[in-house]
């Protein structure tokens, strides 16, 4: 299950790349609408797009609750809950396959980041405190989150910086 338009070159470059690597001649690399019907269908089946759907809804909703409960917490309790629940929702977009939107609408995972890097400058917040005790100076994200805010080929890079 690769996804071509994740990489850059395309489908082409896939294809050239997987080649390279030892693929068979006669394997079939495409993109998903250049499959016959029934192969569209079977493609389709790959992904379990019902529990990736509810599970960016589940994750949005739980960081609304997280977000009003720490409003009144302390702020020891304010750090654990943005350190696990925070730290549970970013693995969940490290490893969510970013389908197109032909096999799952991309409102919920959009909505999912767009929580997401609210609730990320809420903790950040959160732990402010301790962390300029310690000598950390700023609460801004590290360098490396920022080149999301940087022109990227990549397709998933647009959806990603929101």
């Amino acid at each position: 299950q690769l996804r071509p338009a994740n990489r850059r070159g395309g489908t082409v470059g896939l294809r050239d790349a997987l080649f390279e690597l030892g693929l068979d001649s006669s394997a079939l690399v495409y993109r998903l609408r250049e499959l016959e019907a029934a192969e569209d269908v079977a493609a389709r089946r790959l992904w379990d797009v019902a529990t990736l759907t509810a599970g960016y809804r589940k994750s949005s909703k739980a960081l609304e609750r997280s977000t009003r409960k720490l409003r009144t917490a302390s702020e020891a309790r304010q750090m654990v809950e943005t350190f696990l629940l925070g730290g549970s929702v970013i693995q969940q977009l490290a490893a969510d396959p970013l389908l197109p939107e032909e096999i799952v609408p991309g409102k919920g995972r959009r909505e999912l980041v767009a929580a997401m890097r609210d609730y990320d400058r809420l903790g950040r917040s959160c732990w402010g405190s301790l962390l300029a005790r310690h000598g950390v100076p700023h609460r801004s994200a590290p360098l490396d989150t920022r080149l999301l805010d940087r022109a990227d080929p990549h397709p998933a890079a647009a959806e990603l910086r929101g």
